[in-house]
């Protein structure tokens, strides 16, 4: 197998090619990817939420550290 010539976009061209999408296409982008992607959605979460979205997660890894840090 050959390596894929294909590489991620930069800033820039992340930029000039989510200004040539429709507002539906973006909101659809967005969608997927935080459906794919757990710290993406919390991260979008406390950006529109603030304080309420950080009290949940708080609450959330509060409950599960204990298992993470001594696992049962």
């Amino acid at each position: 197998m050959g390596k894929s010539t294909t590489k991620m976009l930069t800033i820039t061209e992340f930029k000039k090619r989510l200004k040539e999408l429709s507002r539906e296409e973006v909101v659809g982008l967005l969608v997927e990817t935080l459906k794919m992607n757990k710290d993406a959605q919390a991260f979008v979460s406390v950006k529109l939420q603030g304080e309420r979205a950080i009290l949940k997660l708080v609450k959330e890894y509060k409950g599960k550290s204990p298992s993470i840090i001594l696992p049962g």
